[in-house]
């Protein structure tokens, strides 16, 4: 099985609280990465890998041998494709498919029985994990395998005969149902009565059970598909008396042998006997079936259950004047994050020449079929032949791959195609741990793994609150700028460029407690376009900038009470260092001896006060720091009173954007720290940036619905809350793509 979680605990010594254990790094890993576990034992970074849609030339998969009958399976334990199929008059064969970096490799051939073998069909035990095989030898006789898969070749058991079960049926299916932890093999009897058993799997052999028969005859090609849990399945097939297409409810409930229930019909119009593929899909609880309508041009139509488990209406999404042939369906899982279709159904058709075709399938709210782009795979591919159509999907590459014969070609060639759905696949459910310190490639390290004690902080996260105060009251149309009161009871807006409003919180800092104060001051006198806002450190001053460029200074004869504010005659041009278009953004240090001004072009400037919070004695620093490459239009800033971090707001980019001084309060030590978050779930023009004294909690403005947000900063994961991890491996409330949902 490869490097396994449970045998780690081999590796840690009793008692080991940490729970640190050595790992080797597949790919540089910086501190504090989320890391995933890998079959070999080796250790990468989460993330990944998003996929655009379409289908690869097609190869041929094997030159020497005839190319017919061909199945697919999954190896989930080994994360391949296997193929099977009949090589002519030769022997049976398979192939093993992998993936790497998204390109399709497969094995030599190799025989499962190097006699006569047609019809094979594949299915997969997820309990013994072991590759189930059966088919016909030369006289039509049934028989299995029992193989175990490595991610290169099969170790095949000895072929066990279906005894007195349709011994000369030319029918055949399999499927594993995870309920009963058994086989469910489907033939039909010399009579064309469908009969149904268990196989048992020990080892590399097989047992059989009693059997089930249906005493009503099927036409062609039999087909089955068994729910994951429930222990229900659905045989497809073509009714004799009149062609319609119909299928049989299947049970596990009892533990002698499969049942069959009821009978129906999924089409009542007369289709072709090449069989009707039908997969089941987990996601939504629903099968679908695609057949071929024995009339006119001979479409191709898919059709689908609905939430109450009958079936609807089908659709189809070619109806060429040729005949089109045999299909095959496969259910692309939910969790390939993909967005163009549920399954892909596969066929050829003849419009001039033969063509081979992928076809993705969305299924509506309604269950009713409908068919985005399709995709050519091959024009002039001839399959006309039974059973030389198969597709399995890979759900750990998020590929599909298509198997066929092209009978143009002797002796009749192999041909596979992958099919990319739009989406991405990740490892992240192969999550292990956070490295406690880099780790560059191929070297070994220490991973804190899941479980243990982290000894490295999680990265910030920043998480809306569902808090907000509506600023309509006020008429306010453009919120600017927010400050609070250090004690967190009081919130002043600058609004609509002129004025400044004051609000109470009955709570501190929850701005859904907020009330209007009645309390406001009007700055247009000094600055017409009044775009940032500050406060002194006990409430005695506030000062203002715009598009003038100049940081104005208001003295307030009662503390944090703005009704009392009268412009002082105090202050400070910021042309020398903003010469063009808007100051923006204006904040102090706690101590009022550093002033610190963002102009529009995405660069801040620091200042020196010679006397605390008197914009007259102020001089520029020498200091600056350039955001630019984060966003080309700042609209706030705020910095801790601690000094340690910087939070910009963009309105052009929705974004939130934190800095780090390694300094404090020395601006030209600052590094952007790599944590963003947008706000457009909010508003989508945000302004104006404030943070909570202890840098707990961050406050927005913003102008589309002209209110105040607020949200949660942590470095510690909150219950009920959703996180992805982004494509660096740290985690974020915000999904910025590629990134991985891991949890709530």
């Amino acid at each position: 099985k490869g490097f396994d979680m449970s045998t780690l605990s081999e590796l840690l010594p009793a008692g080991s609280g940490g729970k640190n254990v050595d790992f080797v790094a597949d790919g540089a890993l910086t501190s504090g990465q989320t890391v995933a576990l890998k079959t070999d034992g080796t250790v990468e970074a989460i993330a990944e890998t998003a996929f655009t849609e379409g289908v690869t030339t097609p190869t041929v998969i094997d030159p020497t041998n005839q190319v017919a009958h061909t199945t697919s399976v999954y190896d989930p334990l080994n994360k391949t494709v296997i193929i099977a199929y009949a090589g002519g008059s030769t022997a049976g064969y398979y192939i093993i498919g992998s993936f790497s970096g998204g390109t399709l490799t497969y094995t030599s051939p190799q025989t499962f029985d190097s006699s006569t073998s047609k019809s094979p069909r594949l299915a997969y035990d997820t309990d013994n994990n072991k590759v189930v095989i059966i088919y016909t030898n030369n006289n039509n006789q049934w028989r299995t395998r029992i193989g175990t898969p490595t991610a290169t070749s099969i170790t095949w058991g000895n072929a066990v005969a279906w005894n007195t079960h349709a011994l000369t049926s030319t029918t055949g299916d399999v499927a594993y149902c995870p309920t009963v932890q058994k086989l469910v093999f489907l033939s039909k009897n010399n009579s064309n009565y469908p009969e149904i058993f268990y196989g048992t799997v020990s080892g590399t052999s097989v047992s059989y059970s009693t059997y089930d028969t249906y005493g009503n005859g099927f036409a062609g090609n039999l087909r089955l598909a068994f729910k994951p849990t429930g222990g229900v399945g659905l045989m497809t097939g073509v009714f004799s008396s009149n062609n319609y297409g119909s299928y049989i409810t299947i049970t596990t409930t009892s533990t002698t042998n499969p049942q069959f229930v009821t009978q129906a019909f999924f089409d009542s119009r007369a289709i072709k006997t090449y069989g009707c593929p039908v997969v089941y899909d987990s996601g939504n609880d629903r099968y679908l079936i695609s057949f071929t309508l024995n009339s006119g041009s001979n479409p191709i139509y898919v059709i689908s259950t609905d939430a109450a488990g009958n079936f609807g209406t089908a659709n189809t999404p070619e109806n060429l004047s040729s005949n089109n042939f045999e299909s095959s369906l496969v259910y692309i899982s939910s969790n390939s994050g993909g967005t163009t279709g549920n399954f892909l159904l596969t066929f050829a058709y003849t419009s001039g020449t033969q063509k081979m075709t992928a076809q993705p399938i969305d299924l509506s709210a309604s269950y009713y079929p409908t068919f985005p782009t399709s995709y050519q795979i091959q024009n002039g591919a001839d399959i006309s032949s039974f059973n030389s159509l198969t597709s399995v999907y890979d759900p750990n590459a998020n590929k599909a791959v298509v198997v066929y014969n092209d009978i143009n070609v002797t002796p009749n060639t192999g041909k596979s195609s992958v099919y990319t759905p739009s989406g991405f696949v990740t490892n992240v459910s192969d999550f292990i741990g956070i490295t406690d310190a880099a780790i560059s490639d191929t070297a070994t390290g220490s991973v804190t793994i899941k479980g243990g004690i982290a000894t490295t902080q999680l990265p910030l996260s920043a998480v809306y609150n569902n808090q907000n105060f509506s600023l309509s009251g006020q008429s306010i149309t453009t919120p600017e700028e927010v400050r609070f009161k250090p004690d967190g009871t009081k919130f002043y807006i600058l609004g609509n460029n002129v004025a400044i409003y004051q609000y109470a919180m009955s709570t501190a800092w929850d701005v859904s407690t907020a009330s209007y104060e009645n309390k406001s001051f009007n700055v247009s006198s000094q600055e017409a376009t009044s775009q940032g806002l500050a406060l002194n450190a006990d409430g005695t001053s506030f000062y203002t900038c715009g598009s003038s460029r100049v940081a104005y200074q208001y003295d307030l004869t009662t503390a944090y009470d703005i009704s009392t504010a009268s412009y002082a005659n105090k202050s400070f041009s910021l042309n020398s260092q903003i010469s063009s278009g808007s100051a923006w953004g204006l904040d102090f240090d706690s101590t009022g001896t550093k002033m610190y001004a963002m102009g529009s072009a995405g660069t801040a400037y620091q200042y020196t006060l010679s006397s605390a919070f008197d914009i007259s004695t102020a001089s520029y620093a020498s200091k600056s720091f350039d955001t630019s490459s984060q966003t080309s239009d700042p609209t706030g800033i705020a910095i801790t009173s601690d000094g340690t971090s910087l939070y910009v707001v963009s309105s052009s980019s929705d974004q939130v954007f934190k800095y780090t001084l390694s300094t404090a309060f020395d601006l030209a030590t600052a590094s952007y720290s790599g944590f963003s978050f947008t706000t457009t779930a909010q508003d989508n023009f945000p302004y104006g940036v404030a943070v909570k004294t202890d840098e707990t909690q961050l406050y927005l403005t913003g102008s589309q619905n002209d209110s105040v947000y607020q949200y949660s900063l942590s470095t510690a994961l909150t219950p009920n809350t959703v996180y992805y991890v982004q494509s660096d491996g740290t985690i974020s409330t915000t999904s910025t793509s590629p990134a991985v949902r891991i949890g709530k």
